[in-house]
């Protein structure tokens, strides 16, 4: 997105005719960092989190003093003596700061017209949201639903109305789905390692994995990337199967390691069905085959999942948590 913010602030710099596609780019990808934008005003974690910005002209975070950071940090643990009286805790997750360049008289959008020269942004205000898809079926689940031997189920009540203004965005290439309502936000991956284009070595094994948000507060929350290729095997840790919230097969990852950056692409996921409240993914892998249905009733969500092998249902079993690269939280 800031490719496409950074080509206006130079062509506007200069006076040149931006064309009205750019602008339409620009808002289609502040669409995005909304949708994936959890409560907490966070983006959610699925696959690597590259936090890959050219420039942050306004990063969110707080100072601590350092012993504070040491408590909230194991990595800050094993580096011994403190670095420094007071530590930036950068929220890397945070990024409301883009979502404001929609919004006239916010610092980052005077900060953009004043080094642009231009009322720049303001453009962007006359280009709608993009709505959320309709609810629609696309087509029955298959069969392999009650020929599948091995089922569980677990259910997430909430004490008001999951389906107060509740919205279903999705898109068949992109392939994260989620359920917003005024109380409940649902975040399902089910990318398909198969259409990474070079390799998947930015893709975790999280397929039909959820971020769940009851209320406003996190109920089941993907662990984040942690490190890359500084430490292979913690790297390792936080994309496996068991690192989050989806179907787990003992002994049989979604897709094999087959090395330090790069994972097989032996998964394939499938949107079965999608209506009003409710959506049914199939995933397969190797010799495995999966269903996850999750049906959104007013005070209660229901994930149902089938599978041809013995499985578990996990549910923030991991015990750590990265917000950002080279951080790392102990879950309690």
């Amino acid at each position: 997105m800031l490719v496409f913010a950074v080509a206006l602030i130079c062509g506007a710099g200069r006076g040149d005719e931006l064309p009205g596609w750019l602008y339409q780019r620009l808002s289609r990808a502040l669409d995005l960092v909304d949708l994936l934008t959890n409560p907490a005003q966070e983006l959610i974690q699925f696959g690597d989190n590259d936090s890959g910005r050219l420039f942050k002209l306004l990063p969110r975070g707080e100072l601590l003093p350092w012993s504070k950071a040491v408590q909230k940090y194991e990595n800050l643990k094993m580096n011994g003596d403190p670095v420094a009286e007071l530590y930036f805790d950068e929220n890397a997750l945070d990024y409301s700061t883009l979502g404001s360049m929609r919004t006239t008289g916010t610092f980052f959008q005077a900060l953009i017209d004043e080094l642009s020269g231009h009322e720049l942004l303001k453009r962007l205000e006359d280009i709608p949201v993009q709505a959320d898809a309709t609810s629609r079926s696309v087509g029955g689940p298959s069969n392999s639903i009650e020929s599948l031997p091995h089922h569980h189920s677990s259910s997430f009540t909430c004490r008001r109305n999951l389906l107060d203004n509740l919205q279903l965005s999705y898109n068949p290439s992109f392939q994260v789905h989620v359920f917003r309502s005024d109380h409940l936000y649902l975040a399902i991956s089910a990318h398909t390692n198969k259409q990474q284009k070079l390799n998947s070595g930015h893709t975790h094994n999280d397929k039909l994995a959820i971020e769940l948000y009851l209320e406003g507060k996190p109920v089941l929350v993907d662990p984040g990337s942690y490190l890359y290729t500084p430490l292979p095997s913690q790297r390792n840790r936080f994309r496996a199967t068991t690192a989050h919230n989806t179907l787990q097969v003992e002994g049989v990852e979604q897709n094999r390691v087959l090395d330090s950056s790069v994972l097989s692409t032996d998964s394939h996921c499938e949107l079965l069905e999608v209506s009003e409240g409710r959506l049914v993914m199939s995933l397969t892998y190797q010799d495995v085959v999966q269903v996850r249905t999750i049906d959104i009733q007013e005070n209660e969500l229901i994930i149902s999942d089938s599978c041809s092998h013995p499985f578990r249902q996990a549910w923030n079993e991991f015990p750590w948590y990265s917000n950002g690269y080279g951080k790392l939280i102990r879950r309690v």
